[in-house]
């Protein structure tokens, strides 16, 4: 007969605690032999699936690094007083232990003076603006177009006998302010400024001193004793000329200019000039001290964003009259960088996030990022997910993707979803001739005759980012032109004024890549040293981050040269052209292309080496 287990009160024990009859265990036995078996099994679950638990740590880590991204964001908030108009780079490294939010550059607007239109803005004499025997400071961002001649920057001056100071570019290209009084009372000089690059300049009288001063781009110091105080008078304070005849009127941009009748400290010039990236007038509302702080005896500050007509003062009733059609053009990056000492995310990391991301984009570091304008949300993208479960990235920021697979038509599709679809000129021709490497379906590529055949997508607003690009595709080349053309792969430039532009090298040896892009500081280029064979697949890609151009050939880095700016699209009128350029002179691309990609963000080079690897 089967021994069963009965459980009884044992009078025995002590009460409510019971024992098992016959050769059964007791209850204590059985619970910690069953407590073994957990154990044993927790061990088997853990030995068996380690995965859980390394996810669950990974989680926490992910989770505390959007805290610190969160933080960076509400860090750069109130430095500056808001979120950046165009869109955010966030940034870690772990060495400085540090998480930092910059603003993208930003589509500001800045007065455009034609200098031979004899254009100037100007307003008449008031209290608030007359100096004399007094502190007072000039600032703001100046953007000459050339370095010759004398070029009113700004003046206060009608006359020898009716003026007080003037601020120009003298023939040298140097920056000269002085102070007036019947005849020249001090003057300080700097160094020569390079054209078609943005300068900041800080001016000022001292009076206590005795001196004029001189700072640009928060650099050294120059001074210089005066013989005498500047005059008060009834002048008119312009910017771009000055009565006297010949006028001098300036050439080129100025922006975001501002006039204290003090004289700003260290602290406050530094704050101004921002490490490069400039404040505008809503910043001086940030809770950071200095913000505040230059609100003290400011009489006027002029962002001009204003396209024409009057440009209005910010902060006072300082309208300035335009004389002459004052145009407009794209002022300074307006961009700003927040630090935050925290716990440093790694591996070190750079994520740009452009505004009104309707998906967010998660980065290699595993951050889905949404910034709508008044908000930014970092989100963990990829929790309880391992890096190959968590999916590519290389849809963030893609937006013109042009697989070229079309065997039929007249209409090349973009596949990034954002409309850029490319006219057929010509008679380019379908081929079964792709990439071996591509891992996914790629049926055709497009073969180009090297007269007459290119793709024309038009002038897309998609296609021009303001301040980080990635482009370029597969390339495979039936021979390589021996003129100087430069015939390119991938175009949406005019040299010197806009754009980038993907070519064949136009001098000797020609089997190379050669490349330039235009930012605000002018047009940038390099030819690479690495020599390409006809009749072989080439992933041909370039990167740049503001600081750096960089060139992949089949995932590998082949060249590097830095240059800065934000990306110049003024006056665009041109298209973007796949197999030509703008020039009308033919530079048509002799080849087969194949995948070709513009995203409006610097790839990581472990993003190009997928992209090289067949991956989408």
């Amino acid at each position: 007969m089967r021994r069963g287990l009965a459980l009884h009160r044992s009078p025995s024990m002590a009460p409510r605690i019971w024992a098992a009859t016959g050769a059964g265990f007791t209850l204590i036995e059985l619970l910690l032999v069953i407590g073994i078996i957990a154990i044993l099994a927790a061990i088997v679950i853990v030995a068996v699936n380690p995965t859980k638990q390394l996810l669950k740590a990974q989680d926490a880590k992910r989770d505390h690094g959007a805290n610190q991204l969160e933080k960076a964001v509400a860090q750069y908030q109130i430095a500056n007083g808001k979120l950046p108009n165009d869109g955010l780079i966030l940034s870690g490294t772990g060495s400085a232990k540090q998480v930092c939010a910059q603003g993208m550059a930003e589509a500001r607007t800045a007065a455009q003076f034609t200098s031979a239109n004899a254009e100037y803005l100007s307003i008449a004499n008031n209290a608030s603006l007359q100096t004399g025997d007094i502190d007072f400071t000039l600032a703001g961002w100046i953007y000459k177009e050339t370095n010759t001649d004398f070029q009113y920057v700004a003046s206060k001056y009608d006359s020898a006998a009716d003026g007080e100071w003037g601020l120009y570019n003298d023939a040298t290209g140097a920056l000269t302010f002085n102070i007036w009084n019947i005849s020249n009372r001090g003057t300080v000089t700097s160094g020569v400024l390079a054209p078609r690059a943005w300068h900041f300049f800080v001016v000022w009288h001292n009076a206590a001193t005795n001196t004029v001063n001189m700072q640009i781009n928060n650099g050294t110091v120059i001074s210089a004793a005066t013989t005498g105080a500047p005059a008060s008078t009834a002048a008119s304070l312009r910017f771009g000329a000055y009565l006297s005849s010949p006028a001098h009127h300036f050439d080129g941009r100025q922006d975001s200019m501002a006039f204290w009748r003090r004289a700003l400290t260290a602290g406050e010039r530094s704050w101004l000039y921002n490490a490069g990236h400039g404040r505008s007038y809503a910043a001086l509302g940030a809770e950071d001290g200095a913000g505040d702080a230059l609100k003290e005896s400011l009489a006027s500050w002029w962002d001009v964003e204003e396209t024409g007509g009057t440009r209005s003062d910010a902060h006072g009733g300082n309208h300035l009259a335009d004389n002459n059609t004052v145009a407009s053009a794209e002022g300074w990056s307006g961009t700003d960088t927040s630090c935050i000492g925290l716990d440093a995310l790694s591996p070190t990391f750079v994520a740009s996030i452009p505004r009104d991301t309707t998906e967010g984009c998660a980065n290699y570091t595993g951050y889905r990022i949404f910034h709508d304008g008044p908000a930014v949300r970092v989100i963990p993208a990829n929790k309880g997910k391992t890096r190959s479960e968590a999916g590519s990235t290389l849809n963030c920021g893609l937006v013109g993707y042009w697989p070229l697979d079309e065997s039929t038509g007249l209409t090349v599709k973009d596949a990034s979803g954002n409309g850029n679809q490319g006219t057929i000129v010509g008679s380019p021709v379908s081929s079964t001739n792709v990439p071996a490497v591509v891992q996914f379906a790629d049926p055709y590529s497009l073969s180009f005759n090297g007269t007459d055949d290119y793709v024309d997508m038009g002038q897309p607003a998609t296609l021009r980012p303001p301040a980080q690009i990635s482009y370029g595709g597969w390339v495979n080349w039936t021979s390589f032109a021996q003129d100087s053309a430069g015939h390119a792969m991938m175009s949406f430039a005019v040299h010197p004024n806009f754009g980038f532009m993907l070519y064949q090298a136009t001098d000797d040896p020609r089997n190379r890549i050669q490349n330039f892009i235009v930012t605000t500081a002018g047009a940038g280029g390099f030819a690479a040293s690495t020599l390409l064979a006809t009749g072989t697949w080439y992933h041909v890609f370039v990167t740049y981050d503001g600081a750096n151009m960089l060139l992949y050939i089949n995932g590998t880095l082949a060249h590097t040269r830095a240059y800065t700016g934000k990306l110049q699209w003024n006056g665009v009128n041109t298209n973007f052209y796949l197999g030509t350029t703008y020039y009308p002179w033919g530079l048509k691309f002799h080849g087969l292309l194949d995948d070709m990609r513009v995203y409006n963000r610097a790839l990581s080079a472990g993003e190009v080496a997928d992209l090289a690897a067949g991956r989408n």
